[in-house]
């Protein structure tokens, strides 16, 4: 009842959400970061102190046991798939049941059109059934090779995926809030909106 009153005034649902995080080739590791800034965010949010489970007064009334079991089932949980390559991956119907996906792919002036083939062969094609809010992570542009985000989103044809939302991120010191942030707030919005197609 509390999540469909949140949707109903057209609050954003943060808490109790999945994510995969897939890392292809040899990109710059973002899960630890993520699982951290998520854990701090949804702590900070109850007012409580890291490592101590320590809860203000309105919370304390619950137990421990209680606030506990609250976290680990509100708290937002990331899959993490390591690869070199997307058809390493086997994507089956348990993506779908997710709220996102970040993509954080290993991409440069030398494997452009590999990974270009890669990923609509083996991840936008399989999962076109599935169509998930998706966060792509490209290398910094400052890198020998690099590609700017015009040059990935040219090359990757990110033009014709119409499917699914999605943007694009370079990563940099604050790409870890950035991609939460997105990724949360477009996870919400799209539950949101199939409560109102089942409500119709």
């Amino acid at each position: 009842m509390k999540q469909l009153i949140n949707f109903t005034f057209g609050r954003l649902v943060t808490t109790n959400l999945s994510f995969h995080y897939f890392r292809i080739g040899q990109a710059k590791p973002l899960v630890d970061e993520l699982s951290t800034y998520s854990e701090d965010k949804f702590i900070d949010g109850l007012g409580i102190m890291k490592g101590k489970y320590k809860v203000k007064e309105k919370l304390s009334k619950e137990g421990n046991s209680g606030l506990e079991d609250d976290m680990k089932e509100q708290s937002v949980k990331w899959h993490q798939h390591e690869v070199e390559f997307f058809h390493q991956y086997q994507f089956k119907e348990s993506y779908g049941r997710f709220d996102g996906a970040i993509i954080n792919i290993d991409i440069d002036e030398d494997n452009v059109t590999q990974q270009r083939r890669e990923f609509w062969e083996h991840f936008i094609w399989k999962t076109s059934e599935m169509p998930l809010p998706v966060a792509i992570v490209i290398p910094s542009t400052q890198g020998y090779g690099s590609l700017s985000k015009a040059q990935v989103f040219e090359y990757l044809s990110l033009i014709r995926l119409t499917d699914r939302p999605f943007e694009l991120f370079e990563y940099n010191e604050n790409v870890v809030s950035e991609v939460y942030g997105w990724l949360t707030r477009l996870s919400s919005l799209v539950h949101r909106k199939k409560r109102e197609e089942m409500s119709d």
